[in-house]
């Protein structure tokens, strides 16, 4: 329980579960995810837990044809949907 509420203590992981969650497959291109995310918070807040998240293989950046994109892994996934229904359940 500690690691978890250690890592959603920082703003960043909220806002890069959210900005992802608002594209396919938890999908998106990097100029994009950064577009959405800059809608309410700043790339910062993202680069702060960037490392953390890969390290725990909950997000993955990928480079096809030069194009960086951003994605949940299904790690990630499964983690976004189980918290999406405990926030759910405190409504």
């Amino acid at each position: 329980m500690k690691e978890l509420v250690k890592l959603f203590k920082k703003k960043g992981v909220f806002n890069t579960f959210h900005t992802l969650s608002q594209f396919d497959q938890f999908r998106a291109d990097k100029h994009m995810f950064y577009q959405k995310l800059n809608e309410f918070s700043n790339y910062n807040s993202f680069l702060r837990v960037k490392k953390d998240l890969i390290a725990k293989d909950l997000l993955n950046i990928t480079k096809n044809n030069g194009v960086a994109n951003i994605e949940l892994t299904s790690k990630g996934k499964r983690m976004f949907f189980i918290l999406k229904e405990l926030n759910e359940l405190l409504e």
